[in-house]
């Protein structure tokens, strides 16, 4: 990267994200095929975007190894996410396989979505449904937030963290690394189990397991 090709920092960035949440969107059409693993299928979905976060580690990885360019890495992964492109189209339902296999579990047709986006109706609609359980979802985003923020702040700050306790940027940096694939394994593994329990025993009971782990 140079003066050159500065620019294309934004735009790139911009159109990988897009396509990712793209991409995550589209294996929400597999829910009703799995209609006893809802929560499994929406952590797997969730799991992705941690995961990737491990990708700028491996990537800095192959140039170590390889000692090509970034330009030329970069390439390479563009390749591969499309080659990866008729494997999505393959595995993942089409809008009127959806439909057909939602309406086989719910027993009724699910409504579709108007032409027209509509977002102060929609805003509304979406009001009113909060409003049924104001408390709860009041509930809900505030320990969400808290038993976010903290997670959030430290893998954002990791190095710097990891340089003032153990006094190098080069520790520090490490120190990131290894934040970055614990996450990747984490995602990989642990969110797929744990969904897998809620699904199995509830959210409830699920929330106390989780409570007598921590304490």
């Amino acid at each position: 990267m140079d003066a050159y090709t500065n620019w294309l920092v934004f735009p790139g960035a911009l159109i990988t994200d897009t396509g990712s949440m793209m991409g995550s969107f589209t294996m929400l059409g597999l829910l009703w095929n799995f209609p006893g693993s809802v929560t499994l299928v929406l952590s797997l979905v969730n799991a992705t975007y941690n995961v990737s976060s491990v990708l700028p580690v491996v990537l800095q990885y192959i140039m170590d190894w390889t000692g090509i360019s970034l330009a030329c890495t970069m390439f390479g992964y563009a390749v591969s996410i499309l080659a990866f492109v008729p494997v999505m189209r393959a595995l993942v339902p089409s809008v009127e396989e959806y439909y057909k296999q939602a309406k086989a579990v719910l027993g009724v047709p699910l409504p579709k979505p108007k032409a027209t986006l509509d977002i102060c109706k929609r805003l509304g609609k979406g009001w009113t449904a909060v409003k049924a359980d104001l408390r709860d979802h009041i509930w809900i985003g505030v320990g969400t937030g808290f038993a976010s923020v903290m997670a959030i702040m430290y893998s954002s700050n990791s190095s710097g963290y990891g340089k003032q306790l153990f006094g190098t940027q080069q520790a520090g940096d490490k120190l990131a690394n290894i934040q970055v694939e614990s996450v990747a394994v984490l995602s990989v593994f642990g969110a797929p189990l744990g969904a897998k329990m809620v699904d199995a025993i509830g959210l409830r009971n699920s929330f106390w397991v989780l409570v007598m782990t921590i304490a």
